[in-house]
């Protein structure tokens, strides 16, 4: 699990600092392309990856997915500094060149990541593949029972976030 935190904050940090409104330092950025560049072809590798600029890294992360009309509960499959899989339940439509955001939900973060993300393709599997078409939006804090339990106004008991 360190591993994949490790690698999805690179993935973070990367998609920050490309994505961000000044130019990127190019030490942080060589460095960051050097870990999440796809390896060369030593035949350990398989095919399939070859092709990508960045390696993907496989999980089963819990995410929704969301336009401005509809939320749905989503899958990451993997996940790389160009953009993620994610495995659709079918209630929100994608479909090629369509932008959504897709909020990264981990239950051991205590964060919520907004990605805006743009549709490349879609199957009928409900299988989605998207690039990142813009820096996270939104860190939302999750609040934890008893966590600042004296606010002004009383909505850490109503699950609000900072």
């Amino acid at each position: 699990m360190a591993i994949e935190h490790a690698f999805i904050s690179a993935v973070l940090r990367y998609v920050t600092l490309v994505h961000g409104e000044t130019p990127p330092a190019k030490d942080d950025l060589a460095t960051l392309e050097a870990v999440l560049s796809t390896p060369r072809n030593d035949g350990t590798d398989g095919g399939a990856w070859e092709r990508r600029r960045h390696r993907r890294l496989a999980v089963q992360m819990p995410a929704a997915a969301r336009d401005a009309d509809v939320q749905a509960p989503a899958t990451v499959v993997d996940i790389g500094a160009g953009g993620l899989q994610l495995r659709n339940d079918g209630r929100l439509r994608m479909r090629t060149g369509d932008r959504v955001v897709v909020s990264l939900l981990p239950s051991d973060w205590a964060v919520r990541i907004d990605l805006p993300v743009e549709v490349v393709r879609s199957g009928e599997d409900d299988m989605i593949g998207v690039r990142f078409c813009g820096r996270p939006l939104v860190l939302h804090r999750r609040l934890t029972p008893g966590e600042h339990t004296s606010t002004r106004h009383g909505t850490a008991n109503m699950g609000a976030v900072s």
